[in-house]
């Protein structure tokens, strides 16, 4: 126990160095997805907050949802695959910088067009089924931004933008202490040493949740390249609590990666404009690099 209070110790002294960094980055995405939204959507109006009930710049007005999506040639099939699917949308999903929108953005065109190698070379385009918003376990009920399968492979990915890293559980709730008895206790008897760290499990609740699919499958945590205290904070927990035969089923890709396998493999024009509108909204420059130490 002593060596998991120094490992804690460490943990939070290095997170901490990363912490205004990453509030720093997400401060300049929200400036430039707000001049995005007056030069490049033409919206002067700001959004309201529904946390605070006050306006944002960096947020659209009730009904302009579809503004969310790029302007591309690939817009109304967007909107379309999302209507015809019934894919619920998020609270937040009038927020520029919602990950929802991201991952449809992101996603759906080389879904689409059956370009899914781009993604991660682990997919090869062929007999692939794939899903938004999927819940694999009705009785564990964690939600995966995107599911892919192909000949019974399963890919769960999990996106991330400026999101302050990953969700808490509260260790008093009775609702959840019965969850995880019920629920979740066999699985963390799978994972190291997770047992006999109960707080932990709760305090890195929603990434312990998304990791123990890797029992199942193959799961992706994807994120801007900036996104340090992400990288981090999985890399470090998989290796800490992942059984040894399921840590190559964990894995990290950028959207920058995926970005630039986007410009290296793909020929085609409408797929590359699109791409090319989602750099402009979405990527801002590094604002880590100088300082980090990864």
């Amino acid at each position: 126990m002593e060596n998991m209070e120094n490992d804690e110790e460490e943990m939070n002294i290095r997170y901490k160095e990363m912490d205004t960094l990453y509030k720093k980055y997400g401060d300049n995405v929200k400036i430039h997805l707000s001049q995005y939204k007056e030069q490049a959507l033409n919206i002067n109006q700001c959004g309201i907050f529904k946390n605070d009930e006050k306006p944002h710049s960096h947020i659209l007005p009730d009904s302009f949802f579809e503004k969310n999506i790029l302007p591309s040639d690939y817009h109304d099939e967007i909107i379309n695959y999302l209507s015809k699917n019934n894919i619920k949308l998020d609270k937040n999903i009038l927020h520029l910088n919602s990950s929802q929108a991201l991952c449809f953005n992101l996603f759906l065109p080389i879904l689409i067009e059956n370009k899914c190698d781009v993604i991660t070379a682990d997919i090869i385009p062929d007999n692939v089924k794939f899903a938004f918003e999927h819940i694999e376990d009705e009785k564990e009920y964690t939600n995966f931004d995107l599911f892919i399968e192909q000949n019974n492979q399963k890919y769960f990915f999990e996106i991330k933008y400026t999101e302050p890293c990953f969700g808490s559980g509260d260790i008093t709730n009775q609702n959840l202490q019965k969850k995880y008895k019920d629920v979740y206790l066999d699985t963390i008897k799978k994972f190291k040493y997770l047992e006999r760290d109960e707080k932990r499990f709760f305090k890195y609740y929603q990434l312990f949740r998304n990791m123990f699919y890797c029992l199942k499958g193959r799961v992706y945590f994807v994120f801007p390249k900036a996104r340090y205290d992400l990288d981090f904070t999985i890399n470090w927990l998989e290796k800490k609590y992942c059984p040894e035969e399921y840590v190559d089923n964990i894995k990290i890709i950028t959207i920058d990666d995926i970005l630039e396998n986007i410009n290296t493999k793909i020929r085609d024009e409408k797929l590359l404009k699109h791409y090319k509108l989602f750099k402009e909204k979405y990527i801002i420059e590094d604002t880590w690099s100088n300082t980090n130490n990864r």
